[in-house]
């Protein structure tokens, strides 16, 4: 929790970021989706690349970045396919991931038309005979410790008639998932005979919108709605706590990834909010930031 001398400069930045990026109002096209869940299984004969830092039971979260105007590859209405990073010359095809886990955080790599390639595809059964599906993944991640990932990617298993649609920015329903999984491994890898690589299998049990501090998951999140719970979990973390239950601040709160939620994701908090990953938040809604804020110190002196 930040102390009381910080408070009052930290709402002081956050209307300060407003102001700055209030003029940028529209649609935006850019979302941050991630999942979370634990290690599974490590399979690591490679010269012992990671430190001990990684077993089963070790958390990861993932974290993935992409434009959703992107268009869908396949005429099959019933599947979406959409690749990234993959046609020379163009532009706007955005895709980034972040795998932490450990004592690592891993990112994907810059590539020769901006990133190295990158997919989301959704699959929209027909057939109760067939599981809705839904895989995201992407080529060339490194460690700042030069732990090297050839790829990496996440699938998830549901009902048939769980999906409606096949749109990029389709949010999986873990909850009602059969399977979900991540694999994080190098180029050789065998998980039937894991020699000379390594390989890295979670569970996945959550799924969340960077940003989405009420927990609502909605399409147009994150957004207004969400400025007041931001400022309570930075300011006042019990009661956000007592608030929101089962929402893990540390998750959906820590914009910039550096673990936590500090003074440093204002600022890619209001970008989220005024040209990031969803509609946009009318200024009325912006200025409840700082008033929101100030309510609360106010309350907390009493």
């Amino acid at each position: 929790m930040l102390n009381s001398r910080a408070q009052i400069p930290l709402l002081a930045l956050i209307c300060f970021f407003i102001a700055a990026f209030t003029p940028n109002v529209g649609q935006a096209e850019t979302r941050i989706y991630g999942f979370g869940g634990t290690v599974a299984q490590v399979d690591n004969t490679n010269g012992s690349p990671l430190d001990g830092s990684v077993t089963i039971g070790t958390p990861i979260t993932v974290t993935y970045t992409f434009d959703d105007s992107v268009p869908d590859d396949d005429p099959n209405v019933n599947v979406g396919d959409y690749m990234y990073n993959i046609i020379p010359g163009t532009t706007g095809r955005l895709f980034s991931m972040t795998f932490t886990v450990g004592n690592y955080r891993f990112t994907s790599a810059p590539g020769p038309f901006g990133g190295h390639p990158g997919y989301i595809a959704v699959i929209d059964s027909t057939s109760p005979l067939e599981s809705d599906e839904y895989h995201v993944g992407c080529l060339e991640f490194t460690d700042s410790n030069n732990v090297h990932i050839d790829y990496a990617g996440i699938g998830v298993y549901s009902p048939y008639d769980t999906h409606t649609g096949t749109a990029a920015w389709m949010q999986p329903d873990i909850s009602a998932a059969e399977g979900a999984a991540v694999v994080l491994a190098t180029d050789n890898y065998d998980p039937m005979n894991p020699v000379n690589s390594l390989g890295i299998v979670g569970e996945i049990d959550t799924f969340f919108v960077l940003g989405d501090m009420n927990g609502s998951n909605g399409v147009t999140e994150p957004n207004g709605n969400d400025i007041h719970p931001f400022i309570m979990a930075l300011i006042d973390r019990p009661s956000y706590e007592l608030a929101y239950p089962g929402i893990d601040a540390d998750v959906v709160g820590d914009i910039d990834g550096d673990g936590a939620p500090n003074g440093n994701d204002i600022k890619p908090f209001v970008q989220l909010l005024v040209g990031g990953s969803q509609a946009i938040p009318e200024p009325a809604s912006l200025s409840l930031l700082a008033l929101g804020g100030l309510a609360m110190l106010r309350r907390r002196r009493k």
